[in-house]
């Protein structure tokens, strides 16, 4: 007799969170339920972010998800009819910092080994830690600006770089796409897909300065880097956050960023050809060429990279929580 199949529903689509249940859901057909809770920004208490059974989202968190999440340990108990395995786990965000509790449900019987299902609830909490970047980027819309794709080029390059270098936190890339007069975000693990630059981004886009920011956790320093196609045309920023600590060299973590930056340069496909669509965005409306001018108009006032030794801009404001622009003294070494 077949293996019956047990009949998962939808994760309710609009946040993040919803984003990630889903891909659990599609990578992982042996968890037949999922929750994440979370506090959103400003909120007095947890609530239901993201579930398969869509009438709980929204509803208080279970106290036996905050449990999870208060005492920082995995808990996996039967469910009342002793069909099911509940998983809990703290959720952490790409800091390690807990940001709430996911809860995964699997099919059991009285007497079976739990560890296999512990093990593997484990290696997917510990896969959506890296995907997380605080507690409200799970509350974030998703997509972030109705009708932004998510399988470009751009973020087939951030999931791959995201695996490929563990050491790196956060990394999103920034294009204007063909047909456009806005740069947003074409590939992150974080989210926010299709979300415009402010003009922090665009600055660094324009004048070649990277933005260099430490957050008010002392945890996470980011270098933004202008980002260019391999024939050398701008097509946008990328962004780069690594683990940080008082007393870590800014200027190592920083040259790390350049070393990564010039490393996407050069994949073989080529970035300018394909990080959005397909197409080539080096012709493209606010695509530029290193010595500053547009292919097919003149740009006054643009100036090209900055120089060994011109001042790192820092910036006054950003999305990500904290970030204040600590580095204002700080100066590019010489490469000589």
């Amino acid at each position: 007799m077949g293996r019956r199949c047990a009949w998962v529903a939808p994760v309710p689509p609009g946040t993040y969170a919803g984003k990630l249940l889903e891909e659990v859901r599609r990578a992982n057909p042996q968890v037949l339920g999922a929750a994440i809770s979370a506090t959103a920004p400003k909120a007095a208490a947890a609530v239901v972010v993201a579930a398969t059974e869509p009438a709980t989202v929204g509803a208080p968190a279970d106290p036996a998800d905050l449990a999870a999440s208060r005492n920082g340990a995995t808990t996996a108990v039967p469910n009342a009819a002793g069909d099911r395995l509940e998983v809990r786990l703290p959720l952490r965000d790409v800091s390690g910092d807990t940001v709430g509790a996911l809860r995964l449900s699997y099919t059991y019987r009285a007497g079976a080994d739990r560890t296999a299902l512990e093990h593997n609830a484990e290696g997917i909490r510990d896969r959506l830690h890296r995907r997380i970047s605080h507690a409200g980027n799970l509350f974030d819309p998703y997509p972030y600006e109705p009708g932004a794709p998510s399988n470009t080029y751009a973020q087939q390059l951030v999931d791959e770089f995201i695996d490929r270098y563990p050491d790196i936190e956060v990394l999103a890339i920034h294009v204007t796409p063909p047909d456009s007069d806005y740069n947003i975000i074409a590939g992150s693990n974080i989210g926010r897909l299709g979300k415009k630059a402010d003009n922090d981004d665009m600055r660094c886009v324009f004048t070649g300065k990277p933005n260099l920011e430490v957050n008010s956790t002392g945890k996470r320093f980011e270098s933004e880097l202008q980002l260019h196609d391999r024939a050398g045309n701008v097509i946008g920023a990328v962004g780069i956050v690594v683990a940080y600590k008082n007393g870590d060299d800014k200027r190592a973590l920083h040259a790390r960023a350049e070393k990564l930056t010039a490393e996407l340069e050069e994949e073989d496909s080529g970035l300018g050809q394909l990080v959005w669509s397909g197409q080539n965005l080096g012709n493209q409306r606010g695509c530029r060429h290193r010595d500053g001018s547009q292919p097919g108009r003149s740009v006054a006032g643009v100036h090209s990279g900055a120089s060994s030794d011109s001042v790192l801009c820092c910036r006054g404001r950003t999305e990500l929580p904290g970030y204040s622009g600590d580095l204002r003294s700080l100066r590019r070494r010489s490469s000589g």
